[in-house]
């Protein structure tokens, strides 16, 4: 006997943000349900009930998927190594600001992996708070020249994290 997947079931299989987000494309097909187990322990309960051996004929493309990772990986590591040195520098002034800019800086890379082996809203999430975490580097690396703690920070490093936010921007479609 053949059944056709109910909607709710099929949430409970592959989850409502699939459906909904259109990461995974999938064909609702049919299931085979195992047959009724006679005198057994579900034998007095109707056949919807007992339990099932689900042999989906749902395509997920998602799991064929190749997980990219965006390019701009290296370049946040980069930024981090970048964070890194200027934060020892700050340091010797304020440490609570050396902290805020090696969390922001360590945080950008971390979204950008995370949100490369996610799906639909989550990765617009992770990308969402990759692109913060590296306004927030410019931030700190902004108030430590206006504090006096470093002189002038290099261009190459400003142009990093300029690049890591512009590619973020593209990626998530946002307008400037």
């Amino acid at each position: 006997m053949t059944e056709w997947i109910l909607r709710e079931q099929l949430d409970d299989v592959v989850g409502s943000d699939a459906r909904s987000h259109g990461d995974r494309a999938m064909v609702l097909g049919l299931f085979k349900a195992k047959p009724p187990l006679r005198g057994g322990r579900f034998a007095s309960l109707e056949q919807a009930s007992a339990p099932w051996r689900v042999r989906p004929a749902i395509e997920l493309n998602a799991i064929a998927k190749e997980i990219t990772m965006l390019r701009i990986y290296s370049v946040a590591l980069d930024i981090c190594r970048d964070a890194s040195r200027i934060a020892k520098l700050i340091e010797k002034h304020d440490t609570s600001l050396a902290n805020q800019l090696r969390r922001c800086a360590s945080s950008v890379p971390l979204n950008i992996r995370e949100g490369s082996g996610s799906f639909g809203g989550h990765r617009k999430q992770r990308y969402h708070t990759a692109l913060g975490s590296s306004g927030e580097v410019l931030a700190c690396y902004d108030t430590a020249e206006a504090m006096g703690y470093v002189d002038a920070i290099g261009s190459e490093a400003r142009r990093r994290v300029d690049h890591v936010i512009g590619t973020l921007v593209n990626v998530l479609r946002l307008r400037r």
